[in-house]
């Protein structure tokens, strides 16, 4: 998954500093310590490739195919929409980032 700053479309979240690092290896490593924070343990880069594949899913559909309880995936996702990787749709998410 390659990462890169998106532009005015990232102007809405509430931190998008991982969108205006150019270091790939400082975005992995603040996912790696999200993951390090997590008590369900990794699952970021899970997320972020579910929603990926899946934008506009609804949470509840997603947390199917990764066996997390719902509010338990709408927590992580909160984690990820922080730093901007992911925005919330009408219905389900999507990557700010593609």
């Amino acid at each position: 998954m390659d990462f890169r700053h998106i532009g005015s479309e990232a102007v809405n979240q509430p931190d998008y500093t991982l969108l205006q690092c150019a270091d790939r290896d400082a975005m992995t490593d603040r996912l790696r310590k999200i993951d390090d924070r997590s008590r369900r343990g990794p699952g970021t880069w899970t997320a972020l490739e579910l929603i990926r594949d899946h934008p506009g899913c609804r949470a509840a559909d997603l947390t199917a195919h990764l066996g997390w309880e719902t509010q338990a995936f709408k927590a992580s996702m909160r984690t990820l929409k922080k730093p901007g990787l992911a925005i919330n749709l009408e219905t389900g998410y999507r990557l700010s980032l593609s």
